[in-house]
Order: C-alpha cells, then structure tokens, then sequence
C-alpha cells in the first residue's frame, strides 16, 4: 500500500527496509516537480542524492537510502 505524502497534492512514497538497508519509491502523479528530502542514490539515474530530489511531473525515483 501506498502512502500519500500529500493526499490532495497526488504525490505517494513507499519505503522497504530489510538487512538494514532502506529503500524509498516515490510517484508523482501532478504536473509539478515534487522535492523529497532524502540522502542515498537515485537507482533509475544513479545520481548521488545529497538530502533533496526532485522528482519531475509524471515521474518515478527509487532512492536506496544512506545516512546524510
């Protein structure tokens, strides 16, 4: 199940954990970029995130999580 960041916003987060590693899904469902605070690496791009991702309209991240 999915969990709503902001319900009237269509923005929705999912985060998975397991051996002590934490994963973050992000879905953008509106037609403005979402910012997420987050630090770890983007896996779709493999861009390094350092505590803020944007996410563009319409768009996915799945974000493997580090301490930042």
């Amino acid at each position: 199940d999915w969990l709503p960041c902001c319900p009237a916003c269509g923005r929705g987060w999912r985060r998975r954990g397991a051996a002590g590693q934490s994963w973050l899904f992000v879905l953008n469902h509106t037609a403005q970029p979402a910012v997420i605070a987050v630090c770890g690496r983007e896996l779709l791009s493999g861009a390094v995130v350092a505590g803020r991702l944007e996410v563009a309209p319409g768009g996915v991240a799945v974000v493997r999580e580090e301490p930042g």
